[in-house]
């Protein structure tokens, strides 16, 4: 897997100078890129600690050199620029959550406390952090510092699983009669 990016306005896309990657954010500013190496969701290599653990790393413009930035027992992914840090997925103290860092991986800051179901699939539009744990979709607001599930009422009328009654007559290929007319056999 590759970044690229790609203009708004439309046009092909430009290759970011990183060898492989998942998951990558550029900087509000347009001048960092952190990226993360792997694509896999870390529930399936939940506290993993061999060599493929996944890291975060990052480089001052799309030319320079990138270092990783924090050395943590764990798997981190999904790298978010969120004004002046560095958000994240991480598993290194036992159930993914919600971390970030400064651009230099220090002042690391813990934001949500799941202990049940790991925190997956973050996203953000720049202000705050929406992800899912469980079957619970919650929503970090980065003003606040505070996490929040996020109530959904779901009303179905479960349309398909309705029983339905078809006209037979719409589809009727063939009848067949019994011999003795007592029964009709229909193939549709």
């Amino acid at each position: 897997t590759q970044l690229y990016t790609v203009s708004a306005s439309g046009g092909p896309g430009k290759k970011l100078p990183v060898p492989y990657a998942g998951f990558g954010a550029i900087s509000p500013d347009g001048q960092w890129l952190a990226y993360s190496l792997h694509s896999t969701d870390n529930r399936t290599w939940k506290r993993y600690r061999g060599g493929r653990a996944g890291k975060v790393w990052i480089g001052e413009s799309f030319d320079s050199e990138f270092h990783q930035i924090l050395k943590l027992e764990g798997n981190l992914s999904r790298p978010m620029w969120v004004k002046d840090r560095i958000y994240f997925l991480s598993d290194h103290k036992g159930v993914g959550n919600l971390y970030s860092s400064d651009r230099a991986g220090e002042d690391l800051v813990r934001h949500t406390h799941h202990r049940d179901f790991y925190a997956r699939n973050a996203r953000t539009d720049g202000h705050s952090i929406v992800y899912h744990a469980g079957a619970e979709i919650f929503l970090h607001d980065i003003d606040s510092q505070s996490s929040s599930k996020v109530d959904i009422s779901y009303y179905s009328q479960r349309t398909q699983k309705q029983r339905k009654y078809v006209s037979p007559w719409n589809n009727l290929e063939r009848l067949t009669l019994h011999p003795k007319d007592c029964q009709i056999s229909v193939t549709s």
